[in-house]
């Protein structure tokens, strides 16, 4: 996992990492998987491999790890690790709240989108996320899913909107 630094040079808080993380994890949703990484019918959705989100304003931050990703926008899971499998974040989430453990706290939310907004001070499209996933191309004002590798597993999202910019990048595993 690559640290995290803001501005200043002083490493955030252990919280702001995890949330940053799980933005990653989500937005890494906005992903159309290749064909061979989309879940069978009637399997349940279920995503697996590696992000990196890096936010473009100041302070400049970004975060690395490994995700699994189950379920769907009104309900899943979303588990965060380091490269060596400790678990860094586990989020659950459902029509009605969303909670994020991490192994020193827990945090809840009413939506999965305040979660989300919370980890990375940007608004994180969940729907078009699961979407881009499925490989349902979905315009989001803001945001520019750039799905052109996704046959490789690659995946680049970008936030346009000044002030809160934002770049993610998926590698989906086979």
């Amino acid at each position: 996992m690559r640290r995290a630094r803001s501005a200043n040079g002083s490493p955030p808080d252990v919280a702001r990492r995890l949330l940053l993380g799980l933005a990653c994890c989500l937005l890494a949703a906005c992903v159309s998987a290749p064909p061979a990484l989309r879940p069978e019918a009637g399997s349940g959705a279920h995503w697996q491999g590696k992000l990196a989100l890096r936010t473009l304003q100041a302070p400049l931050q970004s975060f690395s790890a490994r995700f699994d990703l189950q379920g769907a926008p009104d309900a899943g899971s979303l588990v965060l690790s380091s490269p060596f499998g400790t678990v860094l974040a586990e989020l659950q989430w459902d029509a009605h709240s969303a909670s994020l453990r991490t192994p020193n706290t827990a945090r809840h939310y009413a939506t999965l989108e305040q979660l989300a907004q919370d980890a990375t001070g940007v608004p994180v499209p969940v729907g078009s996320l699961f979407a881009w996933l499925q490989g349902q191309p979905d315009t989001v004002p803001g945001w520019d899913a750039d799905l052109s590798a996704l046959a490789q597993g690659r995946l680049l999202a970008t936030r346009t909107v000044a002030g809160q910019g934002a770049e993610l990048r998926l590698l989906l595993e086979r």
